[in-house]
């Protein structure tokens, strides 16, 4: 158990920490020295910052470099361990000092103290798009690219015209349809199919139904009258199998009406009976709102119950629409 906190103890001190990148051969000393634990580190180590809080000065072990103050393009955690065991969390990383050999130009303005607000974007130059390792080279171009954008068409105007398509199959008095081979339409995209059309059309002008009529008829001649049956009975022939055929396909196509106006009917049906489960479920939620009172319950109720109404919604609109098309069906 942990004594409480006491009025008179002092406030405890927030650690601001930021990564310092030195250059190779300063760093493997001062690593030297973290990892030996020696005292000596804040006498070797001075770091004076600018006005603008974005450069500095460091200078460790009587060398001087030039520093910047950079933003990382993610937070890093650091932990704390007095057993080696245990560890505990002491900050969040963000920002790293870089350290160069060469002077950094500096003009008068940056000089300057300057308040900056949290809204305030950040020059491009502070800007660090690498990570601490290696593998998190150019990780802010990598992570942050900007994403292809994608047409979506709404959902609700599909399902609409869908509908609208359906209710038109279901109030349509007859229904035509034919199957057209690919070896046919070759045929009617070749050049040389007009041309063979254009000549049996000249060579069949002059040839009307008109022109019989004017010539005489010889009653006795009875091999024409037999051909002249043959003809007729022929003719008659392909007009019943071409009736024929076309009844089936009327049956063909009734056939599908009924099968899919069975498939809206039991649709309807299991709409219905979701309708009446989230009745139920409405009221169930309604009591238990009046009877809660618990703050956390009663807004998760109440979350449940915003998708239980919006779920209604939508199948009193399906159930209309599949009830009107049942109807006129």
């Amino acid at each position: 158990m942990g004594t409480p906190a006491k009025k008179d103890d002092p406030p405890l001190e927030l650690e601001n920490q930021f990564i310092l990148r030195l250059p190779e051969h300063a760093a493997e000393e001062a690593r030297k020295l973290v990892v030996a634990g020696t005292q000596n580190l804040k006498d070797k180590l001075q770091i004076d910052l600018r006005g603008d809080g974005r450069h500095a000065i460091v200078r460790y072990d009587h060398e001087d470099f030039a520093a910047k103050l950079v933003d990382l393009p993610c937070i890093v955690e650091s932990h704390k361990t007095f057993d080696k065991k245990t560890m505990w969390k002491t900050a969040d990383i963000s920002q790293m000092l870089v350290c160069t050999k060469d002077p950094l130009p500096l003009t008068d303005e940056e000089d300057k103290p300057q308040r900056k607000s949290l809204n305030e974007k950040v020059d491009k130059k502070f800007i660090w798009n690498h990570g601490i390792t290696p593998p998190l080279k150019n990780v802010r171009k990598r992570r942050f690219r900007k994403s292809a954008r994608k047409k979506y068409i709404e959902a609700p105007d599909i399902e609409e015209e869908v509908k609208r398509l359906l209710r038109m199959d279901s109030t349509a008095i007859k229904i035509r349809w034919e199957v057209l081979a690919d070896e046919e339409v070759k045929d009617d995209n070749r050049p040389g199919s007009s041309n063979a059309g254009d000549d049996l059309h000249q060579i069949f002008a002059d040839v009307s139904s008109s022109d019989e009529e004017g010539q005489d008829i010889n009653v006795e001649d009875d091999e024409g009258t037999r051909d002249s049956i043959d003809m007729m009975t022929d003719m008659q022939t392909q007009d019943t199998t071409q009736q024929e055929a076309e009844g089936s396909k009327v049956t063909e196509t009734e056939e599908e009406n009924s099968q899919e106006q069975s498939v809206l009917s039991q649709r309807y049906s299991q709409l219905k009976k979701e309708m009446e489960e989230l009745e139920n479920r409405e009221q169930a939620l309604r009591q238990s709102l009046e009877t809660v009172p618990n703050a956390n319950l009663k807004q998760r109720f109440l979350s449940q119950l915003d998708q239980v109404l919006e779920q209604k919604k939508r199948n009193e609109k399906e159930s209309e629409t599949l009830q009107a098309i049942v109807g006129n069906g």
